[in-house]
């Protein structure tokens, strides 16, 4: 977009980039339009004029042939990166930006609404209109409004001029060019107001009106009608504007390279204030964009949106074009902060174009983040299932350990229990053994004092008494019957179920019951023998110390009392201990 010169000192020139036209390209993703316009200052308002232009020509073609020899390729992508850093340590610090511009807006409304000095509400209102026109398009308006109301009470034609053209600026910025071309046809038809619009560069503006209608999607007749009537502009316009590098950022195409043209707004930008850098830095950017010149595009994209940022700037067409070309890369962190921050930029500025730029990036940026969110839910859902088979694994193994644990733990009782069963087994047959040895021993020495008793007797040739003594109960039977207790006692501990066994096998009538103060009778006793393998009655009888008839009624009367008469003594043999 061309902007006023520095002759008006109400109108400035600065004001923002133009959207572009939107079209589809295969190189770019970005939408772009079919020109790209930009405000530019002239470079100095003294310049020479276009004849020494022609030899400066030469010196810029020299200075920008040494400038690609001296860069290195890769400086432009790491110098873009290092700006993307600062840009979003800009952004996320806007506040310190915009307060100090809010504070100021305010100062001015008050001054403008509460002061009595018409000529000071005017200034107030024409600084406001300035102040907000990049930032809030319906408080630059309403100041131009009342700013225009105020100067033809006044009667300073100039500055209802400059605020008319102001108006109608940021009426094209906003996406209204439509009421922006009626207020210029209207106040051209005004003839006392007519002259001063002129001056001001009326078909200036009124040629750049009509590219705001590029951000929508008209009908080829309306678009072939609009290029028309800027082709009849051209004339008037070019007999204002005499200054090269100004008709180059107004036309598609100028009569120089654009090279050249980069190389007189790069010196530019060292020389502009700071809010006028990121215009300079934009219309830079949109010049690399027509030689195809990716990486000082993005680089001089990502400057001028440091620059708007850095000067309050809402109206901020490189922080869109910087969403979409991050989109572009895969960069979705910053294409997600671009974009958001584009959008509030719109909104405040209520900016019907920014909108309909953004709207393509906005689309891609919420289609990253579905893919992302299903690639999310799908590596959750088989995280969820590898999870679910961990756990069940691990729940099988934990039970299964614990099966073997308790299993384990039962074996080791039960051997436990074995083995405390073998010890006071083997502790039982070892005090067996030693009631059997001290049984032996004692008979042994009774054995030994019998056969002295008898060698001295029939010695001393006492044959008679010997006889008496022999016969005598007390010096047997009383031993004879404390080793029968002694077998009982060793008997009963080596088989302690044994009486019960034994009635196992009787009849419940016939069952053997004992005395408290009797261990085993002959019956058991008889059994006894049994069990360990004594079946002679001859022995038994001898054992017992009866006769062998009295061994054959015993053994007959327990056949009787069996269950299984034909098998009670061949069970009583083979019963386990």
């Amino acid at each position: 977009m061309g902007g006023f010169p520095y002759a008006n000192p109400i109108v400035s020139s600065r004001i923002p980039t133009r959207p572009l036209r939107m079209q589809i390209q295969k190189q770019f993703r970005l939408p772009t339009y079919q020109k790209i316009f930009s405000n530019f200052v002239p470079i100095n308002p003294t310049s020479p004029s276009m004849t020494s232009y022609t030899l400066k020509r030469v010196h810029f073609h020299w200075l920008f042939a040494l400038a690609l020899l001296l860069i290195p390729a890769a400086a432009p992508a790491k110098n873009l990166d290092s700006l993307l850093n600062v840009l979003d340590k800009c952004l996320l610090e806007r506040d310190i930006y915009e307060t100090p511009k809010n504070e100021k807006a305010q100062q001015l409304k008050d001054l403008a609404t509460k002061t009595k000095d018409k000529a000071k509400a005017l200034n107030a209102w024409v600084e406001l209109s300035y102040l907000e026109q990049t930032r809030h398009s319906d408080e630059a308006i309403t100041a131009c409004e009342n700013g225009y109301a105020l100067a033809r009470q006044l009667g300073d034609l100039p500055t209802a001029a400059s605020l008319v053209l102001r108006k109608a600026l940021v009426l094209g910025m906003s996406g209204l060019p439509w009421e922006a071309k009626t207020l210029l046809e209207t106040a051209y038809s005004d003839q006392k107001l007519r002259p001063y619009l002129r001056e001001r560069n009326y078909y200036l503006m009124y040629y750049n009106n009509f590219e705001f209608y590029n951000a929508y999607s008209l009908p080829t007749s309306l678009l072939n009608r609009n290029a028309n009537i800027m082709k009849h502009l051209e004339d008037s316009i070019r007999s204002q504007q005499t200054d090269a590098a100004q008709l180059a950022m107004t036309f598609n195409y100028s009569s120089y390279k654009v090279t050249d043209m980069i190389a007189a707004l790069k010196q530019r930008l060292y020389e502009v204030g700071e809010e006028d850098k990121g215009v300079v830095a934009n219309t830079i950017a949109n010049k690399y964009h027509l030689i195809n010149n990716v990486p000082r595009r993005d680089y001089y994209w990502a400057k001028a949106a440091i620059y708007n940022v850095r000067c309050g700037r809402r109206e901020n067409e490189a922080l869109i074009r910087l969403a979409a070309r991050m989109a572009e890369i895969g960069d979705w962190r910053r294409a997600t902060l671009y974009a958001r921050e584009a959008t509030k930029d719109a909104a405040v500025f209520n900016s019907r174009t920014r909108m309909l730029e953004l709207y393509p990036t906005l689309v891609d940026i919420s289609q990253h983040n579905e893919q992302v969110a299903e690639k999310r839910r799908k590596w959750a859902c088989w995280g969820n299932t590898v999870a679910c088979i961990i756990i069940v694994v691990i729940s099988y193994l934990c039970i299964r350990a614990r099966r073997r644990h308790r299993r384990l733990m039962q074996q080791t009782s039960a051997m436990r229990k074995q083995l405390s069963d073998i010890r006071t087994a083997v502790a039982d047959k070892n005090d067996n053994a030693m009631h059997f040895l001290q049984l032996a021993l004692e008979s042994v020495l009774k054995f030994e004092q019998i056969k002295q008793l008898v060698q001295i007797k029939l010695e001393s040739g006492e044959n008679e008494r010997l006889k008496k003594m022999m016969k005598d109960p007390a010096l047997l039977d009383n031993f004879k019957e404390k080793c029968l207790r002694r077998f009982d006692v060793a008997f009963l501990r080596l088989y302690p179920s044994f009486i019960k066994e034994v009635n196992a096998l009787l009849r419940e009538d016939a069952q053997l019951v004992l005395s408290e103060t009797e261990f085993m009778n002959n019956d058991l006793r008889l059994l006894a023998f049994l069990r360990i393998g004594i079946t002679d009655s001859a022995q038994i009888a001898a054992i017992l110390g009866v006769s062998v008839n009295t061994v054959y009624c015993y053994r007959t009367k327990l056949r009787n009392r069996a269950i299984d008469r034909n098998n009670f003594e061949k069970q009583i043999a083979e019963k386990d201990a």
